[in-house]
């Protein structure tokens, strides 16, 4: 598979902010099998309703929102974006929260599969 084919991560140096709260990029494992992407995103505090994924064409949103602790803690986002290629099953992607570590599988489109080609003799 090309360079170009994989998922990118979208980084930038400056420190973001939303509606008046931190954002920060969740720390991100991205693996891939022949039948999926798996990205693995560690997102403690936040909570199964605060997060949210979206795949718009060919950028894939995480966001998940973490609130205070306690009085003194901040409420910050987790964001992050990472570009897809084209082979990815959008109507199959699924998402788990569990114990602050967000799961997602991005399936690939049947024709994106690699397979073995039978040769036939004579």
């Amino acid at each position: 598979m090309s360079d170009d084919k994989k998922i990118a991560k979208r980084e930038t140096d400056d420190t973001e902010t939303l509606d008046g709260r931190s954002v920060l990029a969740p720390a991100t494992d991205v693996l891939e099998s022949a039948d999926e992407y798996l990205i693995v995103a560690d997102m403690p505090g936040a909570s199964q309703d605060g997060v949210t994924v979206r795949l718009d064409r060919d950028e894939l949103l995480v966001e998940g929102c973490r609130e205070p602790i306690h009085e003194q803690a901040e409420t910050f986002v987790y964001r992050r974006v990472f570009r897809v290629p084209d082979a990815i099953d959008g109507n199959k992607i699924s998402a788990k929260l569990e114990h602050g570590v967000l799961t997602l599988h991005l399936p690939k489109a049947g024709e994106a599969r690699p397979r073995q080609i039978t040769v036939t003799a004579g």
